[in-house]
């Protein structure tokens, strides 16, 4: 996944396609795409500085993984988030979608830590941190985890027994 050539010539394509009333959309995806490419850039100047040679991938995942949430803010119309929710960005933009009316919300930078203790799956946060507390929220909340990951699968071994 190398972003820059994701990005090259995407906003003109897809305007072209769509047409204009969905630039709203198409601007804030190429912002978020140059705002990824900055950061790898800038990270990789660091890493290159002290002599340190990465692939690009591999800091495009970690990238991805912390830009990958929104923040729901106060002053949206929906009935569905609350406010100071945070959401997958594709799921925001989907419900936004299938509701017919606008999610507010910001892009957010999480932090790694952060950024994992906040997923879909209770066991996938478990195995990360503060495992004590995340189980015992998830038993209070009567959450379910429905092994959608590869994360939780291996912490839970599920993935060999049926292999075999």
């Amino acid at each position: 996944m190398n972003l820059e050539r994701r990005v090259e010539g995407w906003d003109e394509r897809i305007r072209r396609i769509l047409g204009i009333p969905w630039g709203f959309l198409i601007g804030a995806e190429l912002t978020i795409a140059q705002s990824r490419i900055s950061l790898v850039n800038k990270i990789q100047k660091f890493y290159r500085s002290q002599g340190v040679q990465i692939h690009n991938r591999h800091i495009e995942i970690l990238v991805r993984q912390v830009t990958s949430r929104v923040l729901v803010s106060e002053d949206g119309m929906s009935n569905v988030f609350l406010p100071g929710e945070f959401l997958g960005l594709l799921r925001a933009e989907r419900a936004g979608r299938v509701l017919d009316e606008a999610i507010c919300y910001r892009a957010i930078f999480l932090g790694i830590t952060k950024s994992s203790l906040n997923t879909q799956s209770f066991i996938s946060e478990a195995s990360f941190q503060e495992t004590a507390r995340v189980l015992a929220k998830a038993a209070l909340r009567g959450r379910i985890d429905w092994l959608k990951g590869l994360k939780e699968n291996v912490v839970l071994i599920i993935w060999s027994t049926y292999r075999n």
